[in-house]
């Protein structure tokens, strides 16, 4: 009995796989779309979307409150300015921010600031 089997395809380069798998899962995850690859055979392979791990901003690490303190700092506002503008104490703003400071890693107005603004764009 004579069997035809398929010889191996070999794998793809690194400079081709990455970009087809990027595109994969954009056109599966973003736009619900089902791909499939088809030999010149006929024989056809679903091409599944792989979760790929988010890189988060570090601001996700802030609560709503302490967001919109740091964003008022990263405007130039000062302490007194703040507690006003969100009906605060200045104790409070003073509370959130070093909060703030420990979860972005940042000893200063200046890197809240300068994430803030980063991730703003």
């Amino acid at each position: 009995m004579n069997t035809l089997q398929a010889a191996p395809h070999p794998a793809l380069p690194h400079s081709i796989s990455e970009p087809l798998s990027d595109l994969a899962y954009h056109l599966t995850v973003t736009y619900g779309l089902r791909l499939r690859l088809v030999t010149r055979h006929g024989r056809d392979f679903p091409i599944h979307a792989v979760p790929r791990p988010t890189r988060g901003s570090p601001l996700d690490e802030l609560t709503a409150g302490e967001l919109r303190v740091a964003r008022l700092v990263a405007r130039g506002a000062s302490n007194r300015e703040v507690a006003d503008w969100l009906a605060v104490s200045s104790k409070t703003v003073e509370a959130h921010l070093s909060r703030i400071y420990r979860k972005l890693g940042v000893p200063s107005r200046a890197g809240v600031a300068y994430l803030i603004g980063q991730a703003e764009r």
